[in-house]
């Protein structure tokens, strides 16, 4: 059991009473228990655990469901936290009543949680917090510092915990290594989801984290905004600010060929994470000039990217998907707590302003807001807003908008062939109408699948447009649709 173990860790000849009593000790005067919910430890809460196992949890859960008997069913002291969906299907009917954490996107309400006992009178000192993990109860894990950090704040964080799940033991310092690359289309949450991650891999393992970005422009609903008084404009800008950052303004003034060397010696010996934002709008050069510098970053060193497709990219990488349908419907909801015509409307609008947006969490958010403003009064109008792309708040124009600089001419084609259609066509067909050879087609839809422009279906023998990219080309380069 891992309860005896952090015991273990402070008495290594265990504890003076004998094991069972120990337990029923901790059991009835903990005053804040988490239980870290498995299948195996509710079948022992339960009873069912095959005879001669689990009989350190049996006793644990059976001083528990007495606790909780002798509050008359009142239980403020007890929560289940859970990893994963999966082990929610497996809780205890008798606890299921009451509410439950999910560790990585209810971290923060768990430590409000146990703080509020401690500052009642009733929970443990931040210092006597232990590690938690599955099959045992034990207080969750206050961090004795925070790492000194510049994280922005984010509005909100629902889901992508497959996603968190890839990359947090990339920033474990044990990870081989320089850490990870985030890319996907503009608005998909990159730069959110680096900054969670950031959050949680930071505690014990980082003692700064520096957060830089290059983005120049960010959207909002109110339409696109300047960032470039926040942002590094290169890999020159970006070294120096992370000197500054280590307060080793001295490399700032060192030629600019010797401060990736004399970086690399400040950053040997610390624990240090960057969180380095928007890479596509850096130059190749910069790009290549800065994965090279990662190269050499100490083990104790970790680095967090997010880029559009198409940065010159080594090491590992993440590609961002869209939002499933449970995270949107989140967003949506969390989005109608201060929008009262947005949370008038109906759930099948809802699920259709998913699927018009793709998933895509800044058109998702934006069309969100559009309701109740202006001639939007409903999700349907919000849509045919967002389709007129409204000269100077356009989000399809601020995520797709360097698309068109890319396009070679037989992805043009290709492109164009297939924003009118509304069902997807087959390779040969596309082929045909576009003047391009069926070889070069296949190669091209790739790669614009890839950049997640198309969709793929039937095993890549049928092809349709992303539906807001469709939207946008119709809009934005009529000749070039006009051509086919």
């Amino acid at each position: 059991m891992i309860l005896d173990q952090f015991l273990l860790d402070a008495k290594a000849g265990g504890p003076p009473e004998d094991w069972a009593k120990w337990r029923a000790d901790q059991a009835n005067q903990t005053e804040r228990v988490i239980i870290i919910g498995s299948e195996s430890w509710f079948l022992c809460y339960d009873g069912k655990q095959p005879p001669g196992t689990g009989l350190g949890a049996a006793c644990e859960a059976r001083n528990l469901r007495r606790r909780i008997y002798r509050n008359a069913g009142i239980n403020e002291d007890i929560r289940v936290v859970i990893f994963d969906e999966a082990s929610a299907q497996h809780i205890s009917a008798d606890l299921e009543l009451y509410h439950r954490f999910h560790a990585d996107r209810d971290f923060d309400n768990i430590l409000r949680w146990l703080n509020d006992a401690e500052q009642n009178g009733k929970g443990m000192k931040a210092k006597e917090c232990q590690n938690m993990a599955p099959h045992s109860f034990a207080p969750i894990p206050l961090p004795s510092f925070s790492p000194r950090s510049n994280l922005p704040t984010i509005q909100r964080f629902f889901d992508r915990e497959t996603e968190l799940a890839k990359l947090l033991p990339d920033l474990h310092p044990d990870a081989t290594g320089w850490g990870a690359l985030i890319d996907g289309p503009g608005g998909m949450g990159k730069t959110t989801l680096a900054i969670r991650a950031a959050e949680l891999a930071a505690p014990g393992h980082f003692d700064d984290i520096v957060f830089l970005s290059a983005k120049q422009t960010a959207m909002d609903p109110h339409g696109p905004h300047d960032e470039s008084p926040f942002a590094v404009s290169g890999f020159t800008q970006m070294l120096d600010a992370i000197a500054r950052r280590l307060q080793k303004p001295e490399i700032t003034q060192a030629p600019a060929d010797e401060r990736p060397r004399l970086l690399i010696d400040a950053l040997t010996g610390t624990r240090t994470l960057l969180v380095l934002d928007n890479l596509e709008t850096l130059t190749d050069a910069d790009q290549r000039s800065l994965f090279a510098f990662l190269s050499h970053l100490p083990r104790t060193c970790k680095a967090l990217l997010t880029s559009r497709p198409l940065v010159i990219a080594t090491g590992r990488r993440l590609k961002l998907q869209q939002l499933d349908q449970a995270a949107a419907l989140q967003t949506l909801a969390d989005i109608a707590r201060d929008n009262p015509a947005l949370a008038a409307a109906p759930e099948p609008d809802r699920l259709r302003l998913i699927t018009q947006t793709g998933g895509n969490t800044l058109l998702l958010t934006w069309t969100a807001w559009q309701v109740g403003s202006g001639y939007c009064t409903t999700i349907a109008d919000a849509l045919a807003h967002l389709r007129s792309c409204p000269q100077g708040n356009d989000p399809l124009q601020f995520i797709f908008g360097d698309l068109l600089a890319r396009f070679t001419p037989e992805e043009e084609r290709i492109v164009a062939t297939l924003s009118y259609p509304t069902e997807p066509i087959p390779v040969t067909a596309i082929a045909e109408i576009s003047g391009v050879d069926e070889p070069t087609t296949r190669r091209a839809l790739k790669l614009l699948t890839n950049r997640s422009i198309v969709l793929p279906q039937e095993g890549e023998e049928k092809y349709a447009l992303v539906p807001m990219v469709a939207e946008f080309i119709r809009h934005a380069r009529p000749d070039m649709v006009k051509q086919m």
